[in-house]
């Protein structure tokens, strides 16, 4: 069904005063009413063809209807709707156009159930005031800035803002329904994996409730599909596998099963990782990053005793030959000298962090001559750190890290997956509102001077 609808709204401009100093001030104060009541008017004229469409004329009803394009609430039926008036209340409605005041039109179903299709046809949410645009700009802003922020940002774009309390109800209500553990079927080749989690501020900080004075883990794993080198900075394609908060690493192991093929597997090293890796993913290669193994192995050094001024060198003296050899069995051969190293010199912790974790280290070399599916746009070799996931966790804590704040488990959730959802443009962001269509509305303008 395609419906054309116009309407000619008589719009009548007025300026009084000595001199037009501070008329875009004024302009755009008369503006913000204006603008909502000419689009209303035109979704009534949508609403009235419908109705035509669907139901017949005023006074001549269609004796069964045709095929609408809404369906009755109650039992889902898409035919054989009445007119049944209209609501005595004009309905508000927050837009990114500003506050509308519509009349809507009442069907009848057959099975007894009244109710105003327009709403239905603008994908409102059942007992909701804000539209889908408007939601999802809401989210938008709430992932970025505060919600009291995000509320005074909505007043200054619409004109008619919602509170900050609606801007916290929208992100809780969309959090529920943004589920990032469920597996992705679009996703095929994956030729790097990266798995990494840190912590977030939510949750009781003392008592026996407590889990830890660091909050949650919120655990991620993406995949580097490519590289696009074709700007001044080279810009990484990732995509967002799953993301858990206060949850265990096994309820990921589906979301990272998904894909067909990957090529390489990069961890931190952390237990739980290593845990879902063993169930999932045993056939994979991992690579320990070479990143954190730095830090992790100046961790050592001190609990060896060093002096601060003494580990920078003393890790670069065990970690260079490992990380710089041409070859993986060049690698494994410069490992075994530096655990000798550290064993010699009595630093036990270094030694052994070294055995834990350096067979790992050169992984990547060895795929990188393998017929594994590590292969991208715009790189040479196989990813060998996690920096790029590093990258999101560092906006998540910007986001819900403020000094001196404590979340709920499930708001802390809720804001986390909103704003991986829309930062990595994840299929379920996409889902969450019904702000996007075939629709096209043209407007132009026809008037004269007196």
């Amino acid at each position: 069904m395609l419906l054309r609808v116009e309407v000619s709204p008589e719009v009548r401009l007025e300026l009084e005063g000595s001199d037009v100093v501070g008329f875009e001030r004024s302009a755009m104060l008369a503006e913000r009413d204006l603008r909502p009541a000419m689009w209303a008017e035109l979704l009534e004229a949508y609403q009235e063809a419908v109705l035509d469409h669907v139901c017949g004329a005023r006074r001549a009803p269609l004796e069964r209807g045709r095929r609408a394009p809404f369906r009755c609430p109650a039992c889902g039926s898409g035919r054989g709707f009445r007119r049944r008036g209209r609501r005595s209340r004009p309905r508000v409605l927050l837009t990114r156009l500003g506050r509308m005041e519509l009349s809507l039109a009442q069907v009848g179903c057959r099975c007894g159930r009244r109710f105003a299709p327009l709403l239905q046809l603008l994908g409102v949410d059942e007992g909701s005031r804000v539209s889908p645009g408007l939601a999802r700009r809401a989210a938008e802003l709430a992932t970025e800035i505060p919600f009291a922020k995000a509320a005074a940002q909505l007043l200054i774009e619409t004109g008619h803002g919602v509170s900050t309390t609606t801007v916290r109800r929208i992100v809780a209500r969309a959090g529920e329904r943004c589920d990032l553990t469920v597996a992705r079927g679009d996703l095929r080749e994956v030729p790097a994996m990266l798995i990494d989690g840190t912590r977030v501020p939510a949750g009781p900080r003392h008592g026996r409730r407590a889990r830890s004075a660091r909050g949650v883990e919120l655990n991620i794993a993406c995949g580097v599909i490519g590289r696009d080198a074709t700007g001044r900075r080279p810009t990484a394609r990732i995509e967002l596998l799953g993301a858990s908060v206060a949850e265990p690493w096994q309820v990921l192991h589906d979301a990272i099963r998904a894909p067909a093929s990957i090529g390489i597997v990069v961890t931190d090293g952390d237990n739980g990782i290593e845990g879902l890796l063993d169930r999932a993913l045993p056939d994979v290669p991992r690579q320990h990053c070479t990143f954190h193994v730095q830090h992790n192995i100046r961790l050592r050094l001190w609990q060896d005793g060093v002096a601060f001024k003494d580990r920078d060198a003393l890790a670069d003296r065990l970690l260079a030959p490992i990380l710089t050899a041409p070859t993986r069995g060049a690698s494994l051969v410069a490992l075994e000298g530096s655990i000798t190293l550290a064993e010699d010199n009595g630093f036990g912790f270094a030694a052994q962090h070294l055995r834990n974790v350096g067979h790992h280290l050169s992984t990547w070399q060895s795929v990188r001559h393998s017929r594994r599916p590590w292969r991208m746009a715009g790189r040479s070799r196989p990813e060998h750190t996690t920096s790029l996931l590093e990258r999101t966790m560092r906006e998540v804590n910007r986001r819900v890290d403020p000094p001196g704040n404590r979340w709920l488990v499930p708001g802390v959730r809720s804001i986390v997956y909103l704003l991986l959802a829309r930062r990595f443009d994840h299929p379920s962001w996409g889902a969450l509102w019904q702000d996007a269509g075939t629709v096209k509305v043209r407007a132009g303008l026809r008037g004269s001077t007196e």
